[in-house]
């Protein structure tokens, strides 16, 4: 039977990445049809042009006139260029390719290589575009070299030596594999010649030693902890004695008590699951190594010269972003004197906190910086480099302040005291991605008692943020410390609150597992955003209410009743005051606490009427006194009046600042600001997904993408969940109701009820969501999934014996039960391991896409 198990495990795993062999491949480009992007970005392109420096082109996302859907690209050259879009396509060795797509123009010269498709560095284009022409449809194709693996595929204007202008528009673009090619069509080529070999890995997180050895720790810690859960107790001393010992636990296991205690060995397993996911989720967090101090000019017009030791030939400034907007000119000096504007430096709510490039490809001794506009805004470092040198800084810079402002904050000099820095790069060790442009920022601007930025969640979450960036500094490692912190918080409280239900250890340390390597609460909580902070408070919400829920209050006591009321109602305070995801937990503990007084009530009203020579029960007196009204008196100081209190406090780095506007009302008033910001915004995203796609993962968010990585590299984060989480999870919410109800378990309601405020509100939500606001709901899925393993383990060998199934047959149920909950927790950690790189940002050879792109990783 074991093999038998071992067996149907190998088979689930092989039939789980089948999918690999029948990957769609209809189209290997990312974004071929434009459709994918945030307002004008074109993802997974970039820009690659002949003489960018004098801007005399554009590169645009077109909404209107596409040739299919709703986008296409538009190149516009104002002068005779070669103007094209590149992306790098994973490709297989010694394999045939069409290269097809959609071509439209204006006004394009007749004279020179027109609008086409092409591969970077060969000569041969698609048949090419010229004049003013109607959507027309080009291909061709081509073969891959023996030891090909990528190629960089471009759609663009003009060519090699080839310059020319005009406008091009281009959609539906296709590159396919296929088995031979159309009758008549030549075949090029792809091999550039190059190979992917030798390219350097950096601007990510690289593969060192340091990570191997911790990867290769946690998986020995890992198989020693499930050896250690699922080791049998003790020796037979036979197989006959072992057996009707097993079957005896079997039927004689006492009912469950209501105790609830943690022990040194509970303790000992929390420790190591938490240090296994304190090293899983602290490696590359992120850097401390980036400018500190920083610049905010005083007013419009405040400037300063920058003198350098000689003359120079520029290339770049590269700049390390603050928070707010901000609009610097920068002019250079002729050897004459003669000032000419140079490059214009520009800072919105976008460009915060990370490394930004202009170009100045200049040559002169001394510039001059101007606000030109904006100048609220802060800038923490400003370097130079000399063309052909892009690593190392020009050094012996010389300040002169033309003009600065009294009510600025920090110095000049503080743009040029941290110019050995290292490294200028834009990747999320150094900058910040996604959401961070909001809630680091607005942390920021509560620590320096600025105006917040961000005011569309309640404070708290910031402010806790605060502490890691009090500690470490202003940088990606600082201020997304805590909800790391929070999220490492949520594994001992998932092991408590499975032991808390299901009474034995393994129940505990199940959701604990499992939550240690699920997919959204590693990205979700490694982010500088808000979410681990709600989601932590709903779990201990409910954690408490639990107590009260499955407790007698006559029985315990009023004051001991009282008591998990209490700290349910801090936490769901906390939690509220963070952000309003936990305001839905408040209707589920509400019904929990009202299904708890009706039953109770009934209890008094058969207590009422005792049978015969029963006396009446002692507490029946009291109960309407104590229990009904004293109770529901203190349910609204514990879930009205502190969490009211909690929320309004949370407020007190923005009220306290200087202003008029700034007092006791604004809390109301942001509060009613947040709710019609909330309800009426009408912002679309190509990532947003409708509630009822969240647990099947079909639209994975991507919140992070290096792409100043060579060609055969890639580094991103996508939020999605653990597939043996999710899609088992939604069927256990099912198949744990009808055991429940089967067996009347009162123990699963407050799971399906805390699953259902937290999921089924979104389902009502009519602005953009993604499939991270499912993350508040995944501690509850795992609750349902470990009530379903518990059933199967401890009940379902009970119910056959029941039936009369034969000794030897119910052990074995007994033993299959548990071999597929252990190869259900390692499966969970062997595709945490496969999609590790995917969540993780962690730099990785291209072609390992090919490997996750059955769950929409691309």
């Amino acid at each position: 039977m074991r093999r038998f198990v071992l067996f149907l495990f190998v088979c689930a795993v092989l039939l789980s990445f089948s999918h690999l062999a029948y990957a769609d491949e209809d189209n290997i480009i990312l974004n071929g049809d434009f459709e994918e992007g945030l307002g004008g970005e074109i993802l997974f392109w970039q820009e690659n042009v002949w003489e960018s420096s004098d801007g005399q082109y554009e590169i645009t996302l077109e909404t209107e006139g596409a040739k299919t859907g709703d986008k296409c690209i538009k190149i516009t050259s104002m002068v005779p260029k070669d103007v094209r879009l590149m992306q790098n396509v994973i490709v297989e060795p010694e394999s045939l390719y069409k290269i097809s797509g959609w071509i439209r123009t204006e006004n394009v010269g007749n004279d020179q290589k027109g609008a086409n498709l092409s591969i970077w560095l060969l000569m041969t284009t698609s048949e090419d575009i010229r004049g003013t022409s109607d959507w027309t449809y080009v291909e061709m194709y081509g073969r891959t070299g023996k030891d090909q693996n990528n190629l960089n595929f471009t759609i663009g204007l003009g060519g090699h030596n080839s310059l020319n202008s005009g406008i091009a528009y281009f959609d539906d673009i296709k590159i396919q594999k296929v088995p031979a090619a159309s009758e008549g069509a030549t075949v090029i080529n792809l091999d550039t010649g190059q190979t992917s070999s030798g390219e350097d890995t950096q601007d990510g997180a690289p593969l060192g030693a340091g990570p191997i050895i911790g990867i290769t720790t946690i998986i020995l810690l890992v198989i020693l902890l499930l050896f250690l859960i699922f080791k049998k107790p003790g020796s037979s001393d036979g197989a006959a004695k072992g057996k009707s010992e097993s079957i005896k636990r079997l039927r004689d296991d006492p009912k469950e008590v209501k105790q609830f205690k943690i022990d040194k060995k509970d303790i000992v397993i929390m420790a190591v699951l938490t240090i296994v996911y304190s090293i899983i989720a602290l490696i590359n967090l992120g850097g401390t190594n980036v400018p500190k101090t920083f610049w905010q000019p005083a007013r419009v017009g405040d400037s300063f010269i920058v003198e350098f030791d000689r003359e120079y030939d520029l290339s770049k400034i590269a700049v390390y972003h603050g928070v707010g907007d901000l609009k610097l000119q920068v002019y250079y000096y002729s050897m004459e004197g003669e000032q000419t504007p140079g490059t214009t430096i520009s800072q919105t709510y976008r460009e915060v906190l990370g490394w930004g490039s202009f170009d100045l490809q200049v040559t002169t001794d001394r510039l001059r910086v101007i606000v030109d506009g904006a100048s609220g805004g802060t800038i923490n470092e400003m370097v130079f480099f000399e063309t052909g040198n892009y690593e190392t800084p020009i050094q012996g810079i010389t300040i002169e302040e033309e003009r600065a402002g009294g009510n600025g904050r920090g110095e000049i000099k503080n743009l040029f005291d941290e110019q050995d820095i290292g490294d200028y790069t834009n990747t999320y060790m150094t900058s910040s991605y996604f959401d961070e442009i909001y809630h680091p920022r607005t942390a920021f601007e509560h620590l320096n008692r600025m105006n917040p930025f961000e005011t569309t969640h309640p404070p708290l979450g910031k402010v806790l943020m605060t502490l890691g960036i009090m500690i470490f500094g202003m940088n990606p490692f600082g201020w997304r410390l805590m909800g790391t912190l929070f999220g490492i918080a949520m594994i001992p409280v998932m092991y408590m609150f499975g032991k808390k239900v299901f009474k034995k250890r393994i129940y505990g340390f199940i959701p604990a597992f499992l939550i240690t390597f699920e997919f959204m609460h590693f990205a979700q909580t490694r982010i500088g955003t808000i979410d681990s902070y709600p989601t932590l408070f709903v779990i201990l919400a409910y954690y408490f209410m639990f107590d009260y829920f499955m407790n007698k209050s006559y029985e315990v006591g009023l004051r001991k009743s009282l008591t998990p009321l209490l700290l349910s109602g801090i936490f769901w305070g906390i939690g509220c005051a963070t952000k309003w995801t936990a305001v839905y937990a408040g209707g589920g503990l509400a019904l929990l606490y009202f299904i708890s007084l009706l039953t109770e009530y009934k209890d008094y009203k058969r207590a009422l009427t005792p049978k015969r020579k029963k006396r009446k029960p002692v507490w029946v007196d009291s109960f309407i006194k104590k229990h009904v009204i004293w109770t529901c008196l203190c349910c609204i100081i514990f879930f009205v009046v502190i969490p009211v209190l909690i929320y309004t406090a949370s407020y007190l780095p923005i009220i306290t600042l200087p202003g008029e506007q700034y007092n006791l009302g604004y809390v109301w008033e942001n509060t009613k600001s947040m709710y019609e910001y909330h309800s009426t915004l009408t912002a679309t995203h190509d990532f947003q997904s409708p509630a009822y796609t969240w647990p099947l993962i079909k639209k994975p968010l991507i919140e992070y993408r290096n792409t100043n990585l060579p060609k055969n590299k890639t580094s991103l984060m996508y939020v999605l969940g653990n597939p043996a989480v999710f899609w088992f999870g939604i069927a256990c919410v099912f198949i744990a109701a009808i055991i429940a109800i089967k067996k009347k378990d009162k123990r699963f309601l407050p799971i399906i009820v805390a699953f259902a405020f937290q999921y089924l509100p979104w389902f009502r939500i009519s602005r953009c969501i993604f499939i991270y606001h499912f993350f508040t709901s995944v501690p509850f899925l795992i609750l349902c999934i470990v009530y379903v393993l518990y059933y199967v383990r401890e009940h379902l060998p009970r119910d056959i014996d029941k039936m009369g199934g034969s000794e030897s047959f119910i052990l074995n149920v007994r033993k299959v039960s548990e071999a597929l909950i252990f190869h259900y927790l390692l499966l969970n950690v062997l595709l945490f391991i496969l999609f590790y790189p995917a969540i993780s940002g962690m730099v990785v050879d291209s072609r390992y896409l090919n490997l996750v792109r059955w769950l929409g990783v691309r």
